[in-house]
Protein backbone atom coordinates (compact mmCIF):
# COMPACT_ATOMS: atom_id res chain seq x y z
CA UNK A 1 0.00 0.00 0.00
CA UNK A 2 1.08 3.62 -0.62
CA UNK A 3 1.16 6.05 1.03
CA UNK A 4 0.06 10.01 0.25
CA UNK A 5 2.96 11.83 0.98
CA UNK A 6 1.30 14.96 0.75
CA UNK A 7 -1.81 13.70 3.00
CA UNK A 8 1.44 12.72 5.36
CA UNK A 9 3.12 16.29 5.08
CA UNK A 10 -0.13 18.08 5.77
CA UNK A 11 -0.78 15.87 8.92
CA UNK A 12 2.59 16.51 9.88
CA UNK A 13 1.93 20.39 9.35
CA UNK A 14 -1.21 19.93 11.37
CA UNK A 15 0.74 18.32 14.12
CA UNK A 16 3.26 20.49 14.60
CA UNK A 17 0.39 23.24 14.86
CA UNK A 18 -1.28 21.93 17.52
CA UNK A 19 1.92 20.86 19.69
CA UNK A 20 2.65 24.61 19.35
CA UNK A 21 -1.07 25.64 21.02
CA UNK A 22 -1.25 23.16 23.21
CA UNK A 23 2.02 22.53 24.88
CA UNK A 24 3.22 23.89 28.42
CA UNK A 25 6.20 25.75 29.27
CA UNK A 26 6.45 26.09 32.76
CA UNK A 27 8.35 23.20 34.83
CA UNK A 28 7.05 22.33 38.50
CA UNK A 29 9.65 21.38 41.07
CA UNK A 30 8.76 17.53 40.59
CA UNK A 31 8.94 18.19 36.42
CA UNK A 32 12.52 18.81 37.57
CA UNK A 33 12.92 16.08 39.88
CA UNK A 34 12.16 13.75 37.02
CA UNK A 35 14.47 15.08 34.32
CA UNK A 36 17.41 14.13 36.33
CA UNK A 37 16.32 10.20 36.39
CA UNK A 38 16.58 10.00 32.40
CA UNK A 39 19.49 8.11 32.35
CA UNK A 40 17.18 4.97 29.92
CA UNK A 41 16.06 7.47 27.25
CA UNK A 42 19.73 8.72 26.59
CA UNK A 43 21.29 7.19 23.64
CA UNK A 44 20.98 6.41 20.11
CA UNK A 45 17.83 4.76 18.96
CA UNK A 46 16.77 3.42 15.73
CA UNK A 47 12.79 3.20 14.35
CA UNK A 48 12.13 -0.21 14.11
CA UNK A 49 8.44 -0.06 13.24
CA UNK A 50 5.57 2.60 12.38
CA UNK A 51 2.51 2.89 12.60
CA UNK A 52 0.02 5.54 11.14
CA UNK A 53 -3.91 5.13 12.52
CA UNK A 54 -3.35 1.27 12.21
CA UNK A 55 -1.38 1.15 9.04
CA UNK A 56 2.30 -0.49 9.46
CA UNK A 57 4.58 1.69 7.44
CA UNK A 58 7.25 -0.19 5.08
CA UNK A 59 10.52 -0.80 6.68
CA UNK A 60 11.98 1.58 3.71
CA UNK A 61 10.21 4.47 4.00
CA UNK A 62 12.15 4.80 7.24
CA UNK A 63 14.92 2.86 6.74
CA UNK A 64 17.95 4.05 8.34
CA UNK A 65 15.76 6.69 10.70
CA UNK A 66 17.48 7.16 14.13
CA UNK A 67 17.49 9.76 16.83
CA UNK A 68 19.87 10.62 19.37
CA UNK A 69 19.00 12.30 23.05
CA UNK A 70 21.86 13.20 24.73
CA UNK A 71 22.14 13.26 27.97
CA UNK A 72 22.83 17.39 28.01
CA UNK A 73 19.33 17.45 26.83
CA UNK A 74 19.80 18.52 23.66
CA UNK A 75 18.91 15.77 20.47
CA UNK A 76 19.90 15.04 16.51
CA UNK A 77 18.33 13.25 14.15
CA UNK A 78 20.03 10.82 11.56
CA UNK A 79 18.16 9.94 7.60
CA UNK A 80 15.23 12.16 8.35
CA UNK A 81 13.93 11.96 4.68
CA UNK A 82 10.27 12.55 4.02
CA UNK A 83 9.44 10.36 6.79
CA UNK A 84 6.94 12.62 9.51
CA UNK A 85 8.71 13.55 12.65
CA UNK A 86 7.97 15.32 15.66
CA UNK A 87 10.71 17.00 15.88
CA UNK A 88 13.17 18.86 14.09
CA UNK A 89 16.62 17.71 12.82
CA UNK A 90 18.39 18.44 16.11
CA UNK A 91 17.41 20.66 18.92
CA UNK A 92 16.98 20.40 22.97
CA UNK A 93 14.38 17.75 24.88
CA UNK A 94 13.16 17.01 28.24
CA UNK A 95 11.42 14.38 30.10
CA UNK A 96 8.46 14.82 32.16
CA UNK A 97 5.37 12.81 33.38
CA UNK A 98 5.74 10.23 30.74
CA UNK A 99 6.18 12.91 27.79
CA UNK A 100 8.90 13.63 25.76
CA UNK A 101 8.62 17.31 24.73
CA UNK A 102 11.21 18.37 21.59
CA UNK A 103 11.75 21.89 21.43
CA UNK A 104 9.71 23.62 24.18
CA UNK A 105 6.34 22.96 21.65
CA UNK A 106 6.18 19.45 20.52
CA UNK A 107 5.39 16.54 23.16
CA UNK A 108 5.03 12.84 22.31
CA UNK A 109 3.46 10.02 25.01
CA UNK A 110 5.94 7.75 26.05
CA UNK A 111 3.97 4.71 25.95
CA UNK A 112 6.58 2.16 27.00
CA UNK A 113 10.37 2.19 27.87
CA UNK A 114 11.81 -1.48 28.20
CA UNK A 115 15.43 -2.24 28.46
CA UNK A 116 15.87 -1.89 24.71
CA UNK A 117 12.61 -0.71 23.67
CA UNK A 118 11.33 2.65 23.26
CA UNK A 119 7.98 3.54 22.14
CA UNK A 120 6.18 7.17 21.30
CA UNK A 121 2.60 8.31 20.11
CA UNK A 122 1.05 11.54 19.43
CA UNK A 123 -2.37 11.91 17.42
CA UNK A 124 -2.96 14.85 14.98
CA UNK A 125 -6.87 15.99 15.13
CA UNK A 126 -8.00 17.83 12.21
CA UNK A 127 -11.90 19.54 12.69
CA UNK A 128 -14.38 16.48 10.73
CA UNK A 129 -11.59 14.00 10.17
CA UNK A 130 -10.80 10.96 12.06
CA UNK A 131 -7.83 11.26 14.55
CA UNK A 132 -4.76 10.10 13.10
CA UNK A 133 -2.67 8.42 15.77
CA UNK A 134 1.39 8.00 15.13
CA UNK A 135 2.78 5.41 16.82
CA UNK A 136 6.90 4.71 16.72
CA UNK A 137 8.73 1.78 18.37
CA UNK A 138 12.69 2.47 18.29
CA UNK A 139 15.70 0.00 19.55
CA UNK A 140 18.87 0.87 21.23
CA UNK A 141 21.79 1.30 19.23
Amino acid sequence: MKFNYVRLFTLFILLISVGVFTSCSSLSDSDEDDNNTNAAYVGNWKLVKATFTGEIAEASEFAGFSIALNSAGTYVVTNPTAFPSPTGLAGSYEISNRFLTFDSDMAVNLTAISGNSMSWEWQVAKPGKITATYRYTFEKM
